[in-house]
């Protein structure tokens, strides 16, 4: 038996058959399939018969279960907050995110600001994309002043976000960047 890693299975449900063991699942699979798939460390990979492959993928331990999804709605102030202080990039991305889904002009300012000035291009993505979602006249017009990214990542959110919009300014900045951006990326 080999040990090779954990697959990640996009495959097609109706001729893979998943059992429960004690402590794994065990997942049968034709043996074509396993060849592109990325098996991680720790997984059991056993040849049943020509052409079918058995893959055991350990269950997590109960302390690294997770039993439950809470949701809970963060203000805007503390959500302006995270934006601005928080000391992880993923948090500060996720509240812009969660502010693009306010509607309200009152976040336009702290968008603005992380869009500019944020050190991590994914946050200054996520604020440009927020704004886009704001749809006013205020957030198009805190896109425009926000000048262009020198990130090619971050223009093709700038690109994203003025794809809401239906004024000529930003018509005519989607079809600047198209027609001049080095970057397949942002095209």
């Amino acid at each position: 038996m080999a040990r090779i890693a954990r697959p990640s299975l996009a495959l097609n449900r109706k001729t893979l058959r998943v059992r429960k063991t004690g402590t794994s699942l065990a997942v049968t699979v034709p043996k074509e399939w396993a060849d592109g798939m990325r098996i991680e460390e720790g997984t059991e990979v056993e040849a049943l018969y020509d052409g079918v492959l058995t893959i055991r993928v350990p269950k997590p331990p109960p302390e690294e279960r997770l039993l439950k999804k809470v949701k809970f709605d963060k203000s805007v102030d503390l959500l302006l907050n995270q934006l601005e202080k928080s000391q992880d990039a993923w948090s500060r991305a996720e509240a812009a995110k969660s502010l693009g889904s306010l509607k309200s002009n009152r976040v336009v300012a702290g968008l603005k600001a992380a869009a500019s000035g944020d050190r991590f291009w994914h946050v200054r993505e996520a604020a440009l994309k927020a704004l886009g979602e704001l749809g006013t006249g205020a957030a198009l017009q805190a896109l425009l002043e926000t000048g262009m990214p020198e990130d090619r990542r971050v223009r093709r959110g700038l690109v994203s976000a003025l794809g809401n919009f239906r004024q000529e300014e930003a018509g005519r900045v989607i079809v600047d960047l198209l027609e001049k951006d080095e970057s397949p990326y942002v095209r």
